[in-house]
């Protein structure tokens, strides 16, 4: 299956998947969906970066960026295609770099203030 359907079917998944409770939960949510779609889908071993789509951690190397505002985000890395935005509130919102940032995804958060 090819990468760009892989995608809708992730991005389908996360908006039918629990609202998150805060930044670190939306990752883990994120990074939780992608694996499960890679592993049905992609045919392709975890370690397979080059092919295979991966959710990075907060870590600097891995380009989050103005990770002490709200939102903090993440352009991709490969294709600088979407850029994912994570919120306090885990509200999760994936634009489109290359449409004039597009929404393809807002989801919703759990406010807990």
């Amino acid at each position: 299956m090819k990468r760009a359907d892989r995608f809708t079917i992730f991005l389908s998944r996360l908006e039918k998947a629990r609202p998150a409770q805060g930044r670190e939960d939306a990752l883990a949510l994120m990074s939780q969906i992608m694996d499960e779609v890679e592993d049905e889908l992609s045919g392709l071993d975890r370690s397979n970066y080059g092919e295979r789509m991966h959710v990075y951690g907060f870590q600097r190397e891995f380009g989050w960026k103005d990770m002490d505002g709200d939102p903090c985000y993440w352009d991709d890395s490969v294709r600088a295609t979407h850029r994912t935005h994570l919120y306090h509130d885990g509200r999760i919102l994936i634009t489109a770099i290359k449409k004039m940032h597009v929404v393809v995804l807002d989801k919703p958060g759990i406010n807990l203030v």
